[in-house]
């Protein structure tokens, strides 16, 4: 079944003028229909073409439309003026991947490449499980019949499985399409883990850019604190920081471990210096990221190349420390940090020696996930744009709609549960180590 009841359904249309009149009628007609059921609507944000259409006429009977519209498309000319809502997002990519987070289901109208673009990701996406929302053809005057029959081609060439084709609900009128989107159940041997089933038994997630959204200006708050006590502390000339940092940071993994190696600093004082920042008025709590978390039933474990007061501070304010079994910061793992193997190794002793090939690991930053894989993790890639090779989610709550089945407890989870119990003690007796050592060195 749908992962949630619709309420909400993001349209993808054509916006060219001059199309013929049978188009923006059934457009209207299917904006109108969506009102009258107390639906949202997600669009665009555009007037004209079938974008103008279908939110005309989901206006006409009051219903709520909501446009979502790309800074270099909000001119006059373009973007409709009576909406219940417009969202003005940076880019294109971030425009898409926002209409897509607002959708408990889709519907095609007729368009061109754009529409064909955005038709094709949310097929792709439901393909490979990344969600179970309802994809709907509105086939006005049999419109997409071309495009099904090279679905159908495709299908007999062996580049489609068979069983996708039910993953397009398609109908030429507005009544007939909502209804069967109503009953619409996905197939059930969609996997979004690779093709064979997985059992996991542990999750190592990333924090900074994969809890948070990487827009919330956390990270580039805590950057700027690096190049002052690179400036302050190290003496390095500022123009000159920017360009170390980014070296340091690329050769080494973390600007930590490059000034680690080359200037031989304190770990505890660099890292107590840069996550000294206020982050109240950037970070919230956030109940839908916890309540997808809690729907997870499996050990959840923080792995940051961070610091674990930082990690604790940006729970603490998202409201989420609950969520978690434990935290494993950069300071467990020294020497070493992600993507380096051996932090890696590290951090599977820390929760409790699962098997790799249990493991998920969860991280916005490609290298690292490329050495999780490595040793036989499997991944997920938390970011606006799919990465091939890497199954990616625009953001982390969409989880556990990613893991389905896979986030329940299983039998090796049901093993290792009791061993859950053991991983906060375990990384605060590493950390208690740690601490005695330091002094000594001290």
């Amino acid at each position: 079944m749908p992962s949630k009841p619709i309420q909400t359904i993001t349209i993808f249309s054509g916006s060219a003028d001059q199309l013929a009149q049978k188009y923006m009628q059934g457009a209207w007609e299917l904006g109108a229909l969506l009102a009258e059921r107390g639906l949202t609507l997600v669009f665009g944000g555009g007037k004209t073409g079938l974008m103008g259409a279908v939110a005309d006429g989901a206006l006409t009977r009051s219903g709520q439309v909501v446009g979502v519209i790309n800074e270099s498309l909000n001119t006059p000319n373009l973007a409709h003026a009576g909406l219940s809502r417009m969202e003005i997002l940076p880019d294109l990519h971030t425009r898409k991947a926002r209409m897509s987070a607002l959708a408990d289901a889709y519907i095609a109208l007729p368009g061109g490449y754009g529409t064909f673009d955005e038709l094709f990701e949310a097929l792709t996406w439901a393909q490979i499980g990344l969600h179970t929302k309802p994809i709907g053809l509105l086939n006005i005057e049999g419109y997409f019949n071309p495009l099904l029959a090279l679905v159908d081609h495709a299908i007999a060439e062996h580049f489609i499985y068979p069983e996708h084709r039910q993953l397009i609900i398609c109908e030429e009128a507005p009544m007939p399409c909502w209804e069967k989107m109503r009953a619409y159940q996905p197939p059930e041997n969609l996997s979004a883990l690779g093709g064979t089933p997985v059992n996991i038994s542990t999750l190592l997630i990333d924090l900074d850019d994969t809890v948070y959204p990487a827009t919330s200006q956390v990270w580039q708050l805590v950057m700027k604190r690096m190049y002052i006590y690179m400036r302050d502390y190290l003496g390095i000339p500022e123009d000159e920081v920017p360009a170390m940092r980014d070296r340091l940071f690329n050769r080494y993994g973390t600007t930590l471990r490059g000034l680690q190696i080359e200037r031989g600093i304190d770990a505890k004082a660099y890292l107590d210096y840069v996550h000294d920042v206020d982050l109240s008025a950037i970070l919230s709590p956030d109940a839908e990221l916890r309540a997808a978390l809690e729907r997870i039933e499996l050990p959840k474990i923080i792995f940051t190349n961070a610091c674990e007061s930082h990690a604790h501070n940006v729970l603490g304010l998202m409201e989420l420390e609950s969520c978690f079994n434990g935290i494993i910061d950069v300071v467990a793992v020294q020497p070493y940090c992600k993507p380096e193997p051996e932090a890696y190794q590290i951090a599977l002793k820390l929760a409790g020696s699962p098997d790799p090939r249990e493991v998920l690991m969860v991280d916005d930053r490609l290298e690292n996930l490329a050495s999780a894989a490595n040793l036989g993790m499997h991944t997920v890639l938390v970011s606006p744009l799919p990465q091939d090779g890497f199954r990616t989610i625009p953001r982390l709550a969409l989880l556990p709609d990613l893991l389905g089945s896979a986030g329940s407890e299983n039998p090796t989870c049901a093993a290792r549960k009791l061993i859950s119990f053991l991983i906060k003690p375990l990384i605060l007796y590493a950390s208690l180590i740690r601490l005695c050592y330091s002094c000594y060195s001290n």
